[in-house]
C-alpha cells in the first residue's frame, strides 16, 4: 500500500493536513430503516437482503430510486453518506452519485472488518457489497471513486494496521 501511494505520488506525511480549518459536520447517529426498494435493487445486482440489511443500505424516503450508503468508521460512528441514483439517465441527470457536504470521507464498510489480516479495497460500494456477499469480511470501498483520495488521510492509520492490503 505504501508502494502504491508512492507510485501515485501521494504524500504519506499528512503533517498539518489532518487539522482541517472547518470541522466536519457531525451526522445524527440513529437507526437506519432499510427500505424495500433498496433490497429489490440490490437483489437485482445479486446482493442479498441479509447483506443489504447488515450494511444498512437504504433509499431516501422521499425518492425511493436514490440509494443511501452510510459510511461508519471502525467505532461504528456514521461519518459520511453517499447517494446513488438507481434510475440514472445521462440525458436527464447531472450526477449519478453524490455525498453529504462537509462530512468526513472514509472507507465504506470499515465497521464490518473483523481483524487486521487482509483488507480488500474496491472502487465502489456495490463492489465491496459483492465481496461481502461472497464471504469476504474485510472488504471496503473508497467514497468517491478510484481517483478520489480524500479518505486516505482519515483512514491511513487504520489501513496500515492490516498485514496485507489488496486494491
Amino acid at each position: 500500500f505504501v508502494q502504491m501511494a508512492r507510485d501515485f505520488s501521494y504524500p504519506l506525511d499528512f503533517g498539518d493536513s489532518r487539522q482541517r480549518k472547518t470541522p466536519y459536520r457531525v451526522l445524527p447517529q440513529r437507526e437506519i430503516e432499510v427500505r424495500p426498494p433498496a433490497v429489490t435493487y440490490l437483489e437485482s445486482r445479486h446482493i442479498s437482503r441479509e447483506i443489504t440489511e447488515r450494511y444498512q443500505v437504504t433509499t431516501r424516503k422521499d425518492y425511493p430510486k436514490i440509494l443511501v450508503f452510510p459510511f461508519y468508521d471502525e467505532n461504528n460512528v456514521l461519518q459520511f453518506v453517499k447517494y446513488r441514483k438507481t434510475d440514472f439517465d445521462p440525458v436527464r441527470d447531472k450526477n449519478k452519485e453524490w455525498c453529504e457536504r462537509n462530512t468526513m470521507p472514509i472507507l465504506f464498510g470499515m465497521n464490518h472488518c473483523e481483524n487486521f489480516g487482509t483488507l480488500v479495497i474496491t472502487e465502489g460500494q456495490i463492489d465491496s457489497l459483492s465481496l461481502a456477499e461472497c464471504g469476504i469480511k474485510n472488504a471496503v470501498s473508497v467514497p468517491t471513486g478510484a481517483l478520489g483520495m480524500t479518505w486516505l488521510e482519515h483512514c491511513w492509520d487504520w489501513v496500515t494496521r492490516f498485514e496485507e492490503v489488496v486494491v
